[in-house]
């Protein structure tokens, strides 16, 4: 695929009796020391069953990811809910399969370090059972 071609790091994930879709991705975001960003706004999740990310820190050691499902098929986001919170490792992560809880969702990560980071990058994937 093309998201394969350009991250050979990352890998296609195959879940047994479902399909594993890539959905979206944000590549080198800004995100200064102690903010919430919203990487990947307000992104349709509605034929999916289940949702999870892949994350590239980047050398960011400490952050949280989060997603928020929006009210009904608004922009307006309910809560965010957590999918990782990463402390003193740089290593790529993937998160739990959850269940989206909304027709739209916005990946949000917050960095918990001293100093602003440019280079993360999180690919949001959705499964269909």
């Amino acid at each position: 695929t093309q998201l394969q071609a350009e991250h050979p790091d990352v890998q296609n994930v195959q879940l047994t009796g479902s399909i594993t879709k890539y959905i979206a991705q944000s590549d080198d975001v800004l995100i200064p020391a102690g903010a919430t960003v919203e990487v990947i706004s307000n992104t349709d999740v509605s034929e999916y069953a289940y949702i999870f990310v892949q994350v590239r820190p980047r050398g960011l050691r400490y952050y949280k990811v989060d997603y928020a499902p929006t009210r009904a098929d608004y922009s307006d986001v309910i809560y965010p809910l957590n999918l990782l919170d990463i402390e003193g490792t740089q290593t790529n992560q993937v998160s739990e399969v959850v269940r989206p809880l909304g027709l739209k969702v916005s990946i949000r990560v917050t960095n918990n370090s001293e100093e602003d980071h440019e280079e993360f990058e999180v690919y949001l994937f959705g499964v269909r059972s």
